[in-house]
């Protein structure tokens, strides 16, 4: 399970032009559990290098609690705490080449990694739509 709690940010001030809202205590929290499933096939290269390749399907329930801002009437925010349930499927994939140097016991690894995430509301929540992530991988493991 992982879970993000960031509590007692006391007397916060939001402001633009147009209005300032302060809120006593600020506090969002979620939770996010749920079983996953993956394959992971490395295939030889050349001599050291070889390439690896994963996937995994993801399933998870996700509760979240925190303010959501709104603007009431034109120079009004209200910031009211919220409950949110929320059901999901995602998928985990890695793309990434190693190279063995057995003179430094080391590996050296360089990649791509991708994560998507869509969530399902359950009842009448705020709509979270997806999330897409993505990035490089650089890594070197030294082997003793």
């Amino acid at each position: 399970m992982i879970e993000f709690n960031e509590t007692e940010l006391s007397n916060v001030q939001i402001s633009n032009s147009a209005y300032t809202y302060s809120i006593d205590v600020w506090n969002n929290q979620f939770s996010i559990s749920g079983p996953g499933s993956g394959v992971l096939i490395s295939l030889p290269v050349s001599g050291n290098l070889k390439l690896s390749v994963s996937t995994s399907l993801l399933y998870f329930y996700m509760d979240f609690q925190g303010y959501f801002l709104n603007d009431t009437s034109g120079n009004t925010v209200s910031a009211n705490k919220s409950n949110y349930s929320y059901r999901g499927l995602g998928n985990n994939s890695t793309l990434v080449f190693s190279y063995y140097i057995p003179s430094m016991d080391t590996a050296f690894n360089a990649g791509v990694r991708f994560q998507y995430l869509n969530y399902k509301e359950e009842g009448d929540p705020t709509d979270l739509y997806s999330d897409l992530n993505y990035g490089f991988i650089f890594t070197a493991m030294y082997f003793f």
